[in-house]
């Protein structure tokens, strides 16, 4: 979950305060969606369930891209490279990372701006 997204960040980055923020924030909002859950049990089941990250509803799996070792190494590269470090701490970035982190599935309307997409290319280090 994006949580462990943020935690393993951080372990790459420790000293990184987009990932601090976006961490404590989606602690909160782990928080409110335990509530929220709650309020919405039915007799059929939890309401949310059907739009949860890898469920059948679709949606963003956050824990299966942090166990991937091609993405893992890949933000490993990033974490290290001191243009990403100090990209990162651009508050449109950090903006963009809360608004991916309240609904993954933003991160693909992202990456269908070209500009958006070679961006993040490069900085994977596919810069040709």
């Amino acid at each position: 979950d994006a949580i462990d997204a943020f935690e393993k960040g951080l372990k790459l980055d420790p000293n990184n305060e987009v990932l601090k923020s976006s961490l404590s924030r989606a602690q909160a909002k782990a928080a409110e969606s335990e509530n929220t859950d709650r309020s919405l049990h039915t007799d059929s089941g939890d309401a949310l369930d059907a739009g949860a990250g890898g469920a059948p509803g679709g949606g963003f799996d956050f824990a299966s891209m942090m166990n991937n070792p091609n993405f893992m190494n890949m933000a490993s590269q990033m974490m290290n490279n001191p243009a990403i470090s100090q990209m990162l701490q651009n508050p449109a970035i950090a903006q963009m990372a809360q608004s991916v982190m309240q609904d993954p599935n933003r991160l693909q309307q992202m990456m269908n701006n070209p500009a958006l997409a070679r961006a993040m290319q490069n900085m994977g280090g596919n810069n040709q």
